[in-house]
C-alpha cells in the first residue's frame, strides 16, 4: 500500500469515527445499538456553513435530517409582512429537519447559521427507515417532540406576557445554557464599590451577538435593548461589548424570568442529554 494510499484510509477512518461521535452525540440516538447506528450512517456526510447562510428555505423539502455538531442555528418563519418571527437558536447535538422528513411536506420555516456551522447530513431514507424499524427511537422522539411542544407554548406566553426585560432575560439564559462557557470566579463591583460575598464564576458567550440581533429575536427595537443591556452592565449582571457578551449575575438575571419556563427548559436540557 503506497503512502498516499494508507493516509487516505486513515482521513477516511477519521471521518467515519468522527460521524459516529457526532451521532451519538444526539440524545434521540445515544442509546440505539451499533448495528442501528451505522446503518443510519450509509451515506452521511458533513457540511459546513457561513454564518447567515441558508441551510433551507421556506417551501423546500430537505433531502436530509440535520444533527448540529457545531455552532448554532437559526430558525425563523417568515411573516406576510416581509418580517420574521424567530423560533430560536437550534443548539449542538441537536436534531433537525425530521418533521419535513417524516410528512414529506414544505418547511413553513427558515434555517440559517447564526455563525460558522458544521452539521451531519442523514439522508431522509435513513431517518425513516429507523423510524419505522425501531420503536425504541420512535419513543425517544415521540417524549423529546412532546417536550419541547410544551416548552414552546410556555415560552410563547411568556413572550407575549411578560415586558421586553423580562424576555431578554430569559434569552440571555436560555443563550448561556446553550452556548456558554463558565469562566473563573469575578468579583462584582457596583458603582466601585465591591460587594460582599459577590465572588461568582461567570458565563461568557461563546457566539457573537449584536443589538439589532437580539432585538430581531424579541421583535422589539435596538433602542430598547440597548437599554436593558446597559443597566444590567451598570449593575455588574454582565458584560457586553462589540458582540461579545459575559454574565456576571446568572442568579441577578434569572430573578427577572418565569420560574415555570426555566424549569421546563432544564427539564428538556436533562432529556437532550440523554
Amino acid at each position: 500500500m503506497t503512502g498516499t494510499s494508507a493516509n487516505n484510509n486513515k482521513n477516511n477512518d477519521s471521518i467515519t469515527d468522527e460521524k459516529h461521535l457526532t451521532l451519538k452525540s444526539c440524545a434521540l440516538f445515544t442509546n440505539l445499538p451499533e448495528a442501528v447506528l451505522q446503518q443510519c450512517l450509509v451515506n452521511t456526510k458533513f457540511k459546513h456553513y457561513e454564518a447567515g447562510e441558508t441551510i433551507y428555505d421556506v417551501g423546500d423539502v430537505p433531502d436530509y435530517v440535520f444533527v448540529v455538531k457545531k455552532g448554532f442555528v437559526r430558525l425563523e418563519i417568515p411573516l406576510p409582512d416581509g418580517e420574521a418571527f424567530f423560533v430560536g437558536p437550534i443548539p449542538e447535538t441537536a436534531l433537525f429537519g425530521d418533521h419535513e422528513a417524516l410528512t414529506n411536506a414544505q418547511s413553513i420555516a427558515r434555517t440559517s447559521a447564526m455563525e460558522a456551522v458544521s452539521v451531519l447530513l442523514i439522508p431522509r431514507p435513513n431517518f425513516v427507515h429507523l423510524f419505522n424499524t425501531e420503536i425504541q427511537f420512535v419513543q425517544s422522539l415521540a417524549k423529546q417532540l412532546a417536550m419541547t411542544s410544551r416548552f414552546s407554548c410556555l415560552a410563547m406566553a411568556h413572550l407575549f406576557k411578560h415586558p421586553v426585560e423580562n424576555k431578554l432575560a430569559s434569552l440571555l439564559l436560555v443563550l448561556a445554557d446553550k452556548k456558554g462557557e463558565q469562566k473563573g470566579s469575578q468579583k462584582r463591583i457596583q458603582k466601585g464599590v465591591q460587594q460582599e460575598n459577590s465572588t461568582k464564576p461567570s458565563v461568557k458567550l461563546s457566539i457573537n451577538l449584536s443589538q439589532d440581533q437580539l432585538a430581531e429575536m424579541l421583535s422589539t427595537s435596538r433602542q430598547t435593548v440597548n437599554k436593558y443591556l446597559g443597566a444590567w452592565k451598570t449593575k455588574s449582571w454582565i458584560c457586553y461589548q462589540q458582540g461579545e457578551l459575559e454574565i456576571l449575575d446568572y442568579d441577578a438575571l434569572k430573578t427577572l424570568t418565569s420560574s415555570e419556563v426555566m424549569e421546563e427548559m432544564d427539564a428538556l436540557k436533562n432529556l437532550l442529554r440523554g
